[in-house]
């Protein structure tokens, strides 16, 4: 345990030094979003390699396909099915926390278009999904093979047919719009306009057309006009990691001993750490990283970049 633990410590090292030097800004951009939504944490999984091979996911995913490649592929994910007890939902006793947090947090929104019945069955679809020796495994032992209704239907659903469900509801489109439009756009509360609200809707049809792809949509995003509308200007107020890693990036100060290590604990201290995400709902993002705390923070560490001078 010690040394997973010193392991993830290195990683987060590895992960704000790659964010910091990479020729791709934007892909690391949305492998921190997809961190940020499909948050999980290592201290309630306690392993380390199994962090790093869903960081490389959303990597590898980060403009992908939102349904087929994002989606269902967290329901496989070793390190979400074991941060949300997955492996633990079997016939004789399904565990919800997978199918409710698939639902409420990660593709509709909490209280969008199911309910409770749904959650129940949805359960029993995710049943027997599980991981060992870092991998998936279903044990199909330990899966309701019996007839699930979800949504008004009735079938003999597992867990990809429960996916498939999902994306039939309208506002499956709207929720992941909103929070990119959040991320990208504006996130403040007067972004939330006729024209906001048009916006995410042309965009939800968008990626209903485009079979759920999500390159389309960020094309479209930063082709808009809407985007560079002076309304939406200067209206994201940064995590303290976009903060610290845009920091960097700009004024690319000279190298120096523990700078990674200070700039990861000075993140940690304005509330964020990777690997490390409050709850699985994520970091609320927006006006909650702005405390009497956080201000003196965020400006001890731009100055520490200027000169050095440590932000403690």
């Amino acid at each position: 345990q010690r040394a997973d633990r010193k392991q993830i410590s290195e990683m987060e090292r590895w992960w704000f030094q790659r964010l910091v030097s990479t020729p791709r800004p934007l892909e690391e951009k949305l492998t921190l979003f997809w961190h940020g939504h499909f948050a999980t944490g290592y201290r309630s999984i306690e392993n380390s390699y199994h962090m790093y091979l869903q960081n490389m996911f959303f990597r590898q995913n980060a403009m992908g396909n939102f349904k087929e490649d994002l989606v269902r592929g967290i329901i496989h994910d070793p390190a979400m099915i074991k941060y949300l007890n997955n492996d633990q939902n079997r016939k004789s006793a399904p565990n919800e926390n997978l199918a409710r947090e698939l639902m409420e947090l990660f593709t509709l929104g909490e209280g969008e278009g199911y309910t409770e019945d749904d959650i129940n069955e949805g359960a029993r679809c995710l049943t027997g999904y599980t991981e060992e020796d870092d991998e998936f495994v279903f044990r199909n032992q330990q899966h309701d093979t019996g007839t699930k209704r979800i949504f008004g239907r009735s079938g003999n659903y597992d867990g990809d047919d429960f996916v498939d469900r999902i994306f039939t509801r309208s506002n499956a489109s709207r929720f992941i719009i909103e929070k990119l439009y959040r991320y990208f756009i504006n996130d403040l509360p007067h972004g939330d306009t006729t024209e906001s609200r048009a916006f995410v809707l042309a965009l939800g049809n968008l990626l209903k057309r485009k079979g759920w792809e999500l390159r389309p949509i960020i094309e479209s995003i930063f082709l808009s006009e809407h985007f560079y509308d002076e309304t939406n200007m200067n209206s994201i107020i940064k995590s303290p990691i976009q903060l610290i890693v845009q920091a960097t990036r700009t004024l690319n100060p000279p190298h120096r001993s523990n700078m990674v290590r200070t700039l990861a604990i000075a993140s940690d201290f304005m509330g964020q750490r990777l690997f490390a995400p409050p709850s699985v709902k994520g970091w609320d993002g927006g006006r909650s990283w702005i405390n009497t705390s956080t201000m003196f923070m965020r400006q001890n560490t731009l100055l520490y970049l200027l000169t050095g001078q440590r932000p403690d």
